[in-house]
């Protein structure tokens, strides 16, 4: 049995062990801490592969063909990731989120399960397929905890919102800038057997956004703050590691007597620690309440990259 081979069978065997089959089947199969250079996603039996280095063409055919040997999977996708894969042209996108898979029957979309919440991936799609599930813990406190109001910002396909509608929450607003993943997010919804408002699910910048809020001085028991780790907008370039306390000043006005900030960031270039001092720094008032671990199917050896953490007044 080859390096990789015997690498992926005791990867599948440890996420066996957490007993993650029976009531989640979107989880990683195998992290970057476990192989520097591939992660493996798993949505029912369809395989995510993604590459964060360069390899030959012999290469990756060569993992293609060990993972189907031997993991238990109908299909496997592919992901190029290398470090400038944000700033290529659109004419690399289908070299670097091919459509079709490298084996097995095409499967546009599918259904996945995670803790018996149901979502559409399209694996096929592009970069994002649909979740991430790094943040499945935190989507399950939200869930377990769910204020009556909520506003979800950079809600991506609105997995918190989904979460916290289904945990009780009668007003959950969902806020991004794309149209696509909004719609995206009312499909999750119907999946659940939840209906949709459209005023829900709200396009157009999160910052100005919150400007609305504020003046309509309507506060939430929740606010989730998910913002990328860089993005161009009508205000210029915005940084995690210089802008993100700013962003929490934004959003403090819009919390009820009481109420939570739940701020995530995904930067390896940030500690948790650095991360909690810029809160502070630019929100003297708040409060920490406590950091929600990553999900148990991201091994690592290090600090991860993702901080989870609860703020309130």
């Amino acid at each position: 049995m080859s390096d990789l081979a015997s690498l992926l069978t005791r990867a599948w065997n440890h996420r066996k062990a957490l007993q993650l089959f029976s009531h989640t089947t979107f989880f990683r199969a195998l992290h970057l801490a476990e192989h520097p250079g591939m992660t493996l996603d798993v949505v029912d039996q369809v395989g995510i592969l993604s590459l964060y280095q360069s390899f030959s063409e012999q290469e990756e055919q060569e993992v293609f063909r060990t993972i189907q040997q031997v993991l238990p999977l109908d299909t496997l996708y592919l992901k190029r990731r290398p470090v400038e894969a944000r700033h290529v042209s659109n004419t690399s996108r289908d070299w670097l989120s091919p459509e079709d898979p490298v084996w097995g029957p095409a499967r546009p979309e599918l259904i996945g399960l995670e803790q018996d919440v149901k979502y559409l991936f399209r694996p096929g799609s592009d970069l994002s397929v649909g979740l991430f599930a790094d943040m499945r813990l935190a989507r399950q406190w939200v869930r377990e905890h769910a204020p009556e109001k909520v506003l979800n910002t950079f809600s991506y396909t609105c997995g918190f919102g989904l979460n916290a509608a289904l945990g009780g929450s009668t007003t959950v607003k969902n806020v991004d800038a794309s149209r696509k993943v909004l719609e995206w997010g009312q499909e999750n919804y119907s999946l659940n057997g939840l209906t949709t408002d459209p005023l829900d699910f709200i396009y157009g910048d999160v910052q100005e956004w919150l400007k609305r809020f504020r003046k309509r001085q309507d506060p939430f028991d929740l606010v989730i703050l998910d913002p990328p780790s860089f993005s161009r907008g009508k205000q210029g370039i915005w940084k995690a590691e210089t802008h993100y306390g700013q962003l929490v000043q934004e959003a403090l006005p819009l919390l009820s007597r009481g109420g939570m900030v739940l701020a995530c960031c995904n930067h390896a270039g940030i500690s948790m620690k650095d991360f909690k001092q810029q809160i502070r720094k630019d929100n003297p008032a708040l409060k920490f309440h406590q950091s929600l671990p990553v999900a148990p199917d991201f091994p690592s050896q290090q600090e991860s990259h993702l901080k989870i953490t609860l703020w309130g007044q």
